[in-house]
C-alpha cells in the first residue's frame, strides 16, 4: 500500500508481513482504493495481500477503516513502514501524467557507478532506447548480459589482429558491448527482475570483457615486435582492472563504513570510466595500443592500492 502525506508529499510504503496464500484467486481489494482516507489526511493506495487480511478489517459505514487496520497491524508487529521519498512516485490521473511518469522512469535508470560524461550523456541515451524496446520482448536481463559478453569477447578477438583495419571495428564492438552492459540493469529494474545472481553475473562478465580486451591488445602488440615486457604490462593491466572492478562494485555493497573525508571522496572520483573510455578510443585513433597497456598497467594498480589504503 502506498501512502502519501498530502502536506509535504512524503511517500511511505506499508508492507504486511506474514501474509500468505497470495495469489489471484485468494486476493481481494474489497473496495480499497486510492481515494480511501486514512488518519492524518493520508490517501491509501492499493493493497494486494492474503484473503485473510479481511480478518483485520473493521467495516465502518459499509467500508473498511484503514485507521483500524493500521493500528491493529502495528500493535501486533505486522506492520512495516519504509520511507520511499527518494524513489519515483507519481499519481496517474491523465494521459499526460502517464507520459510524464514514463519519462521520469527512464530518466531514473542511471547508476551511481555511471561516469559523469560518456555514461550519462551518451551511453545511457542509447541504452535507454534499447531497453525501452527490450521490455516489450521476452528477453531477460541475464540474456542481455550474455549478449554483451559476446560482443565484448568479439572485440577482444578483433583487437588481437592489431592495426586500424581491426582496431576500429573492435572499438565499435566494445562500445556496443558497453551499451548493452547498461541495458541489462535497466531492463532488470523495469521488469522487476533484479537479483543477486544477475548482479554477480554482470560483474563476472564485465571482468571477462576487460580481460579479453587486454589479452587481445597484448597479443597484437607482442606480435608486432613487442618483448616480454609487453606480456608483463598485459598481466599487470589484467590484475589492476580486475581488482578495481571488484573493489568498486562488489566490496562496496558490504562496506558499512559511511564516514567520508576529502581524501576518500577524491580517490573515489578517480573511479571514473570516462578515463578508460577516452584512453582506449584515443589509443585506437592514434594506433598506439601499447600506451593503453602502459596506462592501464600503472594507473589501475595505483588506483586500487591507494583506494584500499584510504578505505581500510
Amino acid at each position: 500500500m502506498l501512502l502519501r502525506r498530502s502536506t509535504n508529499n512524503t511517500v511511505a510504503t506499508i508492507a504486511i508481513n506474514n501474509a500468505t496464500d497470495i495469489s489471484s484467486k485468494n486476493t481481494s481489494t474489497n473496495n480499497i482504493t486510492a481515494n480511501s482516507k486514512v488518519k492524518d489526511n493520508l490517501n491509501g493506495g492499493i493493497i494486494i495481500a492474503s484473503h485473510r487480511i479481511k480478518d483485520y478489517l473493521t467495516p465502518v459505514n459499509g467500508d473498511f477503516s484503514f485507521q483500524r487496520l493500521t493500528e491493529k497491524l502495528n500493535k501486533e508487529n505486522l506492520l512495516k513502514t519504509i520511507d520511499i521519498s527518494n524513489y519515483l512516485y507519481e499519481e496517474i490521473n491523465s494521459q499526460s501524467d502517464l507520459l510524464s511518469a514514463e519519462r521520469k522512469l527512464y530518466q531514473s535508470l542511471g547508476s551511481t557507478l555511471d561516469s559523469p560524461l560518456l555514461d550519462k550523456y551518451v551511453i545511457r541515451k542509447l541504452s535507454g532506447f534499447i531497453s525501452k524496446l527490450s521490455i516489450r520482448t521476452p528477453v531477460t536481463p541475464n540474456q542481455i548480459t550474455i549478449i554483451s559478453l559476446f560482443f565484448g569477447l568479439l572485440a577482444g578477438f578483433f583487437f588481437s589482429f592489431g592495426g586500424y583495419t581491426y582496431n576500429i571495428p573492435a572499438g565499435f564492438l566494445y562500445f556496443f558491448s558497453v551499451v548493452l552492459d547498461q541495458c541489462d540493469g535497466e531492463v532488470a529494474r523495469l521488469k522487476y527482475m533484479e537479483s543477486k545472481y544477475g548482479s554477480v553475473l554482470d560483474i563476472i562478465c564485465d571482468t571477462l570483457v576487460n580481460v579479453a580486451l587486454v589479452v587481445g591488445i597484448t597479443w597484437a602488440v607482442y606480435q608486432a615486435g613487442g618483448s616480454s615486457f609487453t606480456i608483463v604490462l598485459g598481466l599487470l593491466a589484467i590484475a589492476g582492472i580486475s581488482i578495481s572492478i571488484f573493489l568498486t562494485t562488489y566490496s562496496d555493497v558490504n562496506n558499512k563504513d559511511q564516514t567520508y573525508n576529502k581524501t576518500k571522496k577524491w580517490i573515489d572520483k578517480l573511479n571514473n570510466k570516462d578515463f578508460f573510455y577516452i584512453i582506449i578510443f584515443v589509443c585506437i585513433a592514434i594506433n598506439q595500443m601499447i600506451w593503453f597497456l602502459l596506462i592501464m598497467a600503472i594507473g589501475t594498480n595505483i588506483f586500487w592500492l591507494t583506494r584500499k589504503i584510504v578505505h581500510r
